[in-house]
């Protein structure tokens, strides 16, 4: 018998050479969380090895945002956030055209961008800002002409209707000592900064100032500093939050 063969016959006794792989250093494994979508590392705590804590991102305005349903934007034709975004309704009885502060899923709805000075230049007709598909139905049977808007109080009724919902959310929802994780909301002019994260006696705090927007709505709204829970006033603050963004944007 050959040699070749009586290797191959006793194949047991033969030591075998692995190759050695080399370690994984490329982004595409080493930060894999960043480019996939996945939440596989939200909870870790360093790079080497899981935590149990999580970030309490239910409680972050900011990741509240973010974390809402991906509605399309109609100037821009691009997907956001909708809580980044007004909802924009037909009411099919008047059939008058209105942005609504508090969305709501009933009804056909259509969004556009937060910002005065844009909903300014853009909206110059109500066919730009209403849902389309309520032209083409059979069953609603709209022409564009059908649609009222009064382009002078259009964006001013909006305002109004803002500034109302935040008041009568913080009826409910006032009080006077802070503790961290608490959103502050102030009026002060003499301030510049719009949002900055101060330090209190119990940690550190984020701080919306609607003074620095120079409107005169904000001492309306915040006639004094309120405290705002993170975890039960959330839909308070990010009505605040739009009413800053619809303004300053």
């Amino acid at each position: 018998m050959k040699p070749w063969r009586s290797l191959l016959i006793k194949n047991d006794k033969v030591n075998r050479i692995m190759p050695h792989l080399p370690d994984k250093t490329s982004p595409l494994f080493t930060q894999f969380e960043r480019w996939s979508g996945k939440k596989k590392r939200l909870y870790i705590t360093n790079n080497s090895e899981p935590g149990t804590n999580p970030f309490h991102l239910s409680q972050n305005l900011f990741a509240n945002l973010v974390a809402s349903p991906m509605r399309h934007e109609r100037f821009s034709k691009t997907k956001s956030p909708k809580l980044l975004l007004i909802q924009s309704k037909i009411d099919m009885k008047s059939k008058q055209l209105k942005l609504c502060s508090i969305q709501s899923r009933t009804g056909k709805n259509s969004y556009v961008l937060n910002s005065e000075k844009v909903l300014e230049k853009m909206a110059k007709s109500p066919m730009v800002l209403s849902p389309l598909h309520l032209y083409s139905s059979k069953i609603t049977n709209l022409n564009p002409s059908d649609i009222a808007m009064d382009k002078q109080s259009f964006l001013e009724n909006y305002r109004i209707e803002l500034i109302n919902s935040i008041k009568q959310a913080y009826k409910n929802h006032l009080k006077n000592e802070a503790k961290e994780g608490d959103i502050g909301v102030i009026y002060d002019e003499s301030n510049p900064k719009i949002m900055e994260i101060i330090n209190i006696l119990k940690g550190r705090q984020l701080q919306i100032n609607l003074g620095a927007l120079k409107e005169s709505i904000g001492e309306e709204v915040v006639p004094s500093k309120h405290f705002l829970d993170s975890k039960t006033d959330m839909d308070l603050v990010i009505l605040v939050y739009k009413l800053l963004n619809f303004l300053k944007n």
